[in-house]
């Protein structure tokens, strides 16, 4: 597995414990090292997590990041 996926599975973890800082400095690092085809799922991680605590402003940044990222690569299924 590689240092991204890693730090995806640890976000995902603690995001699943309700440690929603936590999760977000993980999947920080997974973003900001992933290439960017490899982006989308801590990007969506990371908007669900501020869903969660109720804070749709920063949700909707990552989610249109992910967004964004598909429909310049055309990738209508993922």
């Amino acid at each position: 597995m590689s240092l991204v996926g890693s730090l995806e599975d640890l976000g995902l973890n603690y995001f699943q414990q309700g440690k929603y800082e936590e999760a977000r400095a993980e999947l920080a690092k997974a973003i900001e090292l992933a290439p960017p085809q490899n982006k989308n799922q801590a990007l969506r991680t990371m908007a669900i997590s501020y869903a969660f605590e109720c804070k749709p402003g920063d949700a909707a940044k990552y989610e249109q990041q992910a967004f964004d990222s598909q429909m310049a690569a055309q990738n209508f299924i993922a």
